[in-house]
């Protein structure tokens, strides 16, 4: 397992439209609403501007205690050419900074197409099928099969993590996106240019035994959540607004809105909540007198238990810069 792919579960599928796009909403001739980047093919249709060039903030932080300063941008790990060069507040952080802090250092992790992983699984479990799907989840799980153009027998066996990964991948590449210009991957491929230390705040092993647990959860409740995160696209383009004009407000309430069912909130503690926990910990420990460029997926950035509301109930004067 790889990191590259195990962000795809975790980060909720925060996508980001390039900086100068807009985003069309269609309908179609029942009525049904879709959202894509490009014009819509009938008249039935409006632009949703999403240039950027009326937003104030984007999700982007300065955190200050006595002489430690943290800069925290909420990264996406998918991206498209056209969203760089990035503005130059946030360039300006990372310059200034003595270390890149990040989720995990994936420099070294080897790329693995995400089918490949699924048929390949498919093969080492055949004689550990899962147990039948209920018919309801069968013929919604086919349907997501077909849009993502993945054989149905690549998923049907496969655990609901797995399966929401393969569906995260396709989709994204469909929409034009890529891991490798994933914002955290841009900073860390910096980071080597620069010779500038890489401070991780989870390794590959702590996140393979995240995976592990979430797979001792109830599999209904894991096929009811994979159900509820690909249901409505136009959650799609609200994550983006989000990103962009660095709505956390926003960005909470979607990254709840995945976990709609209160029997899913071990899901969303083990995902998010003590993630966010540790990773808060880890960053009161880094050494005093330093600068830090920290670049941590956006959804662990928000809501009550976010890093950023941790760091400022540990004291740390917090600052969102508009620009």
């Amino acid at each position: 397992m790889t990191a590259r792919y195990i962000f795809t579960l975790l980060t909720v599928f925060l996508l980001v439209q390039p900086l100068n796009a807009a985003i069309f909403r269609c309908k179609d001739a029942d009525g049904r609403v879709s959202y894509q980047d490009k014009a819509c093919e009938s008249k039935v249709g409006a632009v949703l501007q999403t240039s950027n060039k009326n937003a104030s903030r984007r999700f982007f932080w300065r955190a200050v205690k006595q002489d430690k300063i943290l800069y925290l941008l909420g990264s996406i790990h998918f991206g498209k050419a056209d969203l760089y060069p990035l503005p130059d507040p946030i360039m300006q952080a990372y310059r200034k900074a003595d270390a890149v802090v990040v989720e995990v250092d994936i420099r070294n992790a080897p790329m693995q197409s995400a089918l490949s992983m699924a048929q390949t699984l498919t093969a080492n479990n055949s004689q550990h099928q899962n147990p039948p799907l209920p018919p309801q989840i069968e013929t919604t799980l086919q349907g997501f099969a077909k849009k993502a153009g993945i054989p149905f027998e690549v998923l049907k066996g496969q655990n609901p993590w797995l399966i929401s990964m393969l569906l995260t991948q396709k989709f994204l590449q469909q929409a034009g996106y890529r891991p490798e210009l994933g914002i955290d991957r841009h900073f860390l491929q910096l980071a080597s240019q620069d010779n500038k230390p890489v401070i991780p705040l989870e390794t590959l092993a702590s996140q393979q035994v995240l995976l592990r647990q979430i797979a001792t959860l109830p599999r209904e409740l894991l096929f009811q959540q994979l159900m509820d995160q690909f249901q409505d696209n136009g959650d799609f383009q609200q994550l983006m607004e989000a990103w962009q004009t660095g709505d956390t407000d926003l960005m909470d309430r979607l990254t709840r809105k995945a976990f709609p069912d209160p029997t899913m909130e071990p899901l969303y503690q083990a995902v998010f909540t003590r993630r966010n926990h540790n990773m808060t910990n880890k960053l009161l420990q880094l050494e005093d007198g330093k600068t830090y460029f920290v670049t941590v997926g956006a959804a662990h950035m928000v809501g009550k238990e976010g890093i950023v509301k941790l760091l400022e109930k540990h004291g740390f004067q917090i600052s969102q810069p508009s620009f």
